[in-house]
């Protein structure tokens, strides 16, 4: 008995899975960029919280709010530059 297989079948087949790969592609780079940009604006949110309980006790200096957090955060990225 002779089996005689229908390659378009197989090249539908394949064509489905690299379709599918491309989503999977597409949300893993969003979920990738959502989490990047979650992080630079929780970041300085640390950095304020950690200055406030640590500084003022030890140093004397005084408090600072969100935004100088967030300058303190860049100005810290752009010299000690982090090739992620």
């Amino acid at each position: 008995m002779t089996v005689y297989f229908d390659k378009r079948a197989f090249a539908e087949k394949n064509k489905e899975t690299e379709e599918e790969l491309e989503i999977l592609k597409k949300k893993e780079e969003g979920a990738a960029a959502v989490i990047a940009i979650v992080l630079f604006f929780g970041k300085p949110l640390l950095v304020m919280l950690l200055w406030n309980m640590l500084m003022p006790g030890i140093f004397g200096l005084s408090t600072i709010g969100y935004l100088k957090s967030l300058g303190l955060y860049v100005l810290a990225r752009i010299i000690i530059d982090k090739n992620d």
